[in-house]
Parts: C-alpha cells; sequence; structure tokens
C-alpha cells in the first residue's frame, strides 16, 4: 500500500476486471479497487510483477468527488457493477466498465432502512439487470424490476412456515421480535444464505426461484459471507491450484 494511504480508514477492497485477457489468465486480468473512507483508487500489477497506484480521487459520473462513509456496507455484486449501502434510502453503485461511481435511488415503497443483514443486490434472471433481495420482518422478498424504474416483489416467503421440519430448528427461532433473520449472503448460485437472529449459527438457505428452504448444501456450514469475483479466468487458476472456486471473504469489513 503506498504511504500516503497509511493514515487512511480502510474500508473494503474488491477484485475487478484488469482488461488483460490478452496476456493469459493470471493476476494481469485484474486490478484491486480499494476503499478508504472518502477516497477510492485502484491497483493494477505492474511489469516488474509487483502493484502500482494507478488512480486516485474516483469521481462519480457527474464529476463530484466520491463520498464513502466509514459504515457504508457493501450489499452485493451483479451485472459488471459493485453495491453498497448509502445513508438516506440510496445505494452506491461502481461500474467495473468505466471506474466511476453513480448513486442508485429506488422508488419510496423500497425506502427502508438499508444494511448488509436485510438488503441484497444480486444478478437478474438469465443474467440480465439486478434484482434485491430483502429481509422485512418475518418474510423474505425479491424485488424485480419491470422497466421504467418500476419495482415490484416477485416472491416472497415466510420463513418461519419455509424452515418448518429442518433439523435443529426451533420454534424460537421465528417467534422472536422483528426481523426473524439475517442475511448472511447472496450471490449468482440462485440461494441466499440465512440465520435466525435467535442463533446465527444456525444456517439455512433459500432456492430464490421456489422459495423452499434447505440445511444440506455445503453453503450451510460455514458463517463467513463469500461472493464472486468479477470475471472467470480467476476462477480456473485456483481450481488448477486445489483451492475451490474463486469466492472472496469477508468478515466486518473486506478482504481479498
Amino acid at each position: 500500500m503506498p504511504p500516503p494511504l497509511w493514515s487512511l480508514v480502510f474500508c473494503g477492497a474488491y477484485l475487478i476486471d484488469g482488461g488483460g485477457g490478452e496476456r493469459g489468465v493470471g493476476m494481469s486480468n485484474y486490478r484491486v479497487l480499494c476503499m478508504f473512507g472518502e477516497l477510492a483508487c485502484v491497483f493494477s500489477p505492474g511489469n516488474d510483477g509487483g502493484w502500482r497506484f494507478v488512480d486516485t480521487g474516483l469521481k462519480y459520473g457527474d464529476g463530484e468527488d466520491v463520498e464513502f462513509p466509514e459504515d457504508t456496507q457493501f450489499v452485493g455484486r451483479a451485472a459488471g457493477k459493485i453495491y453498497w449501502w448509502a445513508p438516506g434510502g440510496l445505494v452506491q453503485v461502481f461500474d467495473e466498465a468505466t471506474d466511476t461511481f453513480f448513486l442508485m435511488e429506488f422508488p419510496k415503497h423500497m425506502r427502508w432502512e438499508y444494511h448488509k443483514s436485510n438488503l441484497r443486490v444480486i444478478g437478474g434472471v438469465d443474467g440480465g439487470g439486478i434484482r434485491v433481495v430483502r429481509m422485512t420482518g418475518e418474510d423474505l422478498e425479491i424485488y424485480g424490476e419491470s422497466g421504467g424504474g418500476e419495482w415490484a416483489v416477485e416472491r416472497s416467503v415466510r420463513l418461519a412456515d419455509a424452515t418448518r421440519g429442518l433439523p435443529g430448528r426451533q420454534e424460537v427461532f421465528f417467534t422472536a421480535e422483528a426481523p426473524a433473520a439475517r442475511i448472511v449472503t447472496a450471490g449468482g448460485d440462485g440461494f441466499v444464505t440465512l440465520a435466525p437472529a435467535e442463533d446465527e449459527t444456525w444456517l439455512f438457505s433459500v432456492d430464490l426461484e421456489t422459495m423452499e428452504a434447505e440445511r444440506d448444501h455445503e453453503r450451510n456450514k460455514h458463517v463467513g459471507e463469500a461472493h464472486p469475483c468479477s470475471a472467470p479466468p480467476l476462477a480456473a487458476v485456483f481450481r488448477a491450484c486445489g483451492v475451490g472456486d474463486a469466492t472472496r471473504t469477508e468478515k466486518s469489513g473486506s478482504r481479498l
């Protein structure tokens, strides 16, 4: 990390597309977006195999300086963009294709108190657009955009009903004060992983197409968050090394 950044509060790091596909598979395919309070910057591989600071003070699309409060929380990655909750019912978005930020405003009926436990942005059906997963009270809801900026609930399920019969389930998990559960992670595999407010180690998943809950999958055995990197080449490198899939784990901030 360059010395000028040592004194700044580190808010997160994210692998983004580096446009290096013609050089073969490797870290040259990637850059690292780093967030430091109200400063955003990008690192990319140097010719000597190290990393160099290549951009600082990234702007919004209208040229204004990026404002990135310390309490801003990552809430998803989809369709070539990274999303964070922002104060005032807004979502802050980074576009990997243009290296610019912009603010996304949902309609009034979707403006609740956002945080990463009750809001996630995921990919749309067949990879087009985005959807929003919301945890509200006892219900899990999926919002989709129908066009023209109109958003509506596509599916919803009451978690107390969906989880009935799962091994280890206790009635108290879903009878406590709202919210009944928090979102642990949601990604490109078509599932959202949750944990009851009463027992955050009892993880379960909900299929976003059928809205059915299950406990058996490997994803339910890990409390930490994981979500995909921006492009597929790195996955091939990790699999070749026997690591598994290209995921990034994040706890109380962001780590590569």
